[in-house]
Parts: C-alpha cells; sequence; structure tokens
C-alpha cells in the first residue's frame, strides 16, 4: 500500500448479528471530510426476491458517516434514520406486476449486504444479519390447541419470572410466531393467538 494513501474505506456494523428489537449502528470510516460516498444495500427474502436500496452520504469532519446519525444527501430515503436502507429498499426480481411486501425468514431472521463506494471508486463491504432468535439462549414453545383458540406460547428456557406479552394480528390475521419468539428472547413470555 502507498504510504501516501489514505486510511482504508471500512463498513463497520456493530453489532454484526442483532436480535429483532435490539439498536443497531453501521458507521463507514475512511473518507476525506466532506467526501461523499454511496452506500447500496441488498437483500434476498424468503420467497428469494431481491431488494436493494442506496443512499449517498457526506462524511463529517472526521471522514466518518454514521448512517443512523446523518440524513443521506440524496438516495432511496432522505431522512437520518437506521432504518432507512430497509424500509426504503424496493423488489428488483419480483414475479408479480403487483406490489409486494419484504417476505421474513422466521428461522433465519435476514441478512443485508451493504457495499459503500467512495468518489475514487474504492469499495468496502460488510454483512448484516437479524435474527429473532439468539441461538445460545433456547427457548420453550408450547402450542395452544383449546377451547377454540390457536396459538404458541414462547418463554424463556431459564430464568423467571418475567412480564408476559399477548400478540394478536391485526386485519391480516394469522399467527406472529417470529415476534413472539423475538420478544421471549428479549425476556418476554408470548403468547400468539390466530386471531382474525
Amino acid at each position: 500500500r502507498n504510504s501516501c494513501a489514505g486510511p482504508e474505506l471500512g463498513i463497520r456494523t456493530s453489532p454484526s448479528i442483532a436480535l429483532f428489537g435490539e439498536p443497531f449502528d453501521w458507521t463507514i470510516t475512511g473518507l476525506q471530510p466532506g467526501e461523499r460516498v454511496t452506500l447500496k444495500a441488498v437483500s434476498r427474502d424468503a420467497a428469494r426476491v431481491t431488494w436493494a436500496s442506496e443512499a449517498v452520504f457526506e462524511a463529517d469532519a472526521a471522514g466518518v458517516v454514521e448512517v443512523g446519525r446523518r440524513a443521506p444527501v440524496s438516495g432511496s430515503y432522505l431522512e437520518a434514520d437506521i432504518f432507512g436502507l430497509l424500509w426504503s429498499s424496493n423488489p428488483m426480481d419480483s414475479p408479480s406486476k403487483a406490489p409486494i411486501a419484504y417476505r421474513e425468514n422466521g428461522t433465519a431472521g435476514w441478512t443485508v449486504d451493504l457495499a459503500a463506494i467512495d468518489s475514487s471508486g474504492r469499495k468496502a463491504t460488510a454483512r448484516f444479519r437479524c435474527v429473532f432468535q439468539k441461538p445460545e439462549e433456547p427457548l420453550v414453545r408450547i402450542p395452544l390447541e383449546k377451547d377454540g383458540l390457536s396459538g404458541f406460547l414462547y418463554y424463556p428456557a431459564e430464568g423467571g419470572p418475567f412480564p408476559g406479552l399477548l400478540l394478536l394480528g391485526g386485519s391480516e390475521g394469522g399467527l406472529s410466531e417470529t415476534r413472539a419468539r423475538a420478544f421471549a428472547s428479549h425476556g418476554f413470555p408470548a403468547l400468539t393467538l390466530a386471531y382474525f
């Protein structure tokens, strides 16, 4: 590497694997103060549809972009928002002409591949993953089929007592097992009921 070259471009995801509902940060480093950088996000959902978004940021005086704290100069969203590249994603290869929603994988969670490209064409990549259950913390899952009720109760396998939650769907009905697992992983037993 040339000793006159600036710092290496990088993306830091903290944490790299987050539990659903846990705060996270994405930071781009190695830029010149005021330099513009394009951050692209690509994710593939459970239906194998590819979703993509991008935003252009301007580095601060230290040559850093804290994605959740800095509004993009341009892109698929315009306010400072760590979730901006997620909610502003669009399907790239949907088999349907009708509007579709991102299909979460309730078992594996979801993964976002990030790529930062600076004004000189340098590129840095990182991967961020969101899961609905911490692998090292087992949960108990109890099916409920009684008196016309149908659902599942999730709770941490150890510890307690815990405050509990009841999860009911809205107009879409159905069960929300992924959310129930996420709440249980955060220490809240959650009963999700098939409700419409």
